[in-house]
């Protein structure tokens, strides 16, 4: 059995990082998949998904999106891709910390993505690694009743009716 010293390896980190903070890649980023309803969140779930590289590649993202696109047997479809990551230059660190508003800075983690191209994980201070975040809005798709009367066989049929009735009437 393996033992795991991940947790070791951190604490070491965080008893130095006064003195160093470096960028490094993580090999996981937290997902989150998010059910919207309207305007209404119906629901949360929350995952993970191992980087075998820096990023995630475009078929597996597709696969992701595919996997999640249902939920309590309603039909999603994916309307945003957000992308969260603290990618603080090791420089900024300090001024960062001191920041009173992290409002200011906060809204540059945030990125909207495109939904089908490869996600590129960059490299982040490993204090951020667990925040580090993709969220996938999923909308519901709402099942419309079509009208009779706006089918193109009934609209036909119709346009023919009435002109035969104005015929009539000749």
């Amino acid at each position: 059995m393996d033992l795991d010293t991940l947790w070791i390896e951190n604490e070491q980190k965080m008893d130095m990082i006064d003195k160093s903070y470096m960028r490094e890649h993580s090999n996981m980023i937290k997902l989150f998949f998010i059910y919207i309803d309207d305007v209404t969140i119906e629901h949360v779930i929350k995952g993970k998904e191992v980087l075998e590289s820096t990023c995630i590649s475009k078929e597996r993202l597709l696969q992701i999106i595919q996997n999640n696109r249902h939920y309590n047997d309603k039909k999603y479809r994916l309307d945003d891709l957000l992308l969260f990551t603290i990618d603080l230059e090791p420089e900024n660190m300090q001024s960062f910390s001191e920041l009173s508003d992290l409002t200011q800075m906060a809204g540059s983690f945030l990125k909207k993505i495109p939904i089908f191209e490869p996600i590129e994980c960059s490299p982040s201070i490993f204090i951020f690694h667990d925040i580090n975040s993709i969220y996938f809005l999923f909308n519901e798709i709402k099942k419309s009743a079509k009208s009779i009367l706006k089918s193109k066989k009934n609209m036909d049929y119709l346009i023919r009716r009435k002109s035969v009735k104005n015929m009539k009437s000749f």
